[in-house]
């Protein structure tokens, strides 16, 4: 009897596992869409200055390009967001990606 009880526990904690790794996909999904649409120069909300401050610097990523990047950047150098913003992002798709740069 006990080792049914031990056997529904361990399954629920491997449900709990797969919703709570299924959240962190769905927003990393979020985070590079909404980095995609932010770089994207016809997806562009007007800031302070009234212009894209990445407008003459980068084409827009591919997804994949941006995946890629949040993914190193996340590893390397986590709470990136907070501490360089969007910008890392940026540089580092510039670094990883040339031909997105705007010349």
């Amino acid at each position: 009897m006990d080792v049914d009880y031990e056997i529904c526990q361990c399954d629920e904690i491997i449900d709990d596992v797969k919703l709570e790794k299924e959240g962190r996909k769905e927003f990393l999904r979020d985070r590079i869409r909404e980095y995609q649409d932010e770089l994207n120069p016809t997806g562009w909300e007007p800031t302070e200055t009234g212009i894209s401050p990445w407008r003459d610097q980068i084409k827009k990523p591919k997804i994949a390009q941006v995946k890629a990047c949040v993914e190193v950047l996340d590893t390397s150098y986590p709470g990136w967001e907070e501490i360089w913003g969007t910008q890392s992002l940026v540089n580092t798709l510039l670094h990883n990606f040339p031909e997105l740069q705007k010349y």
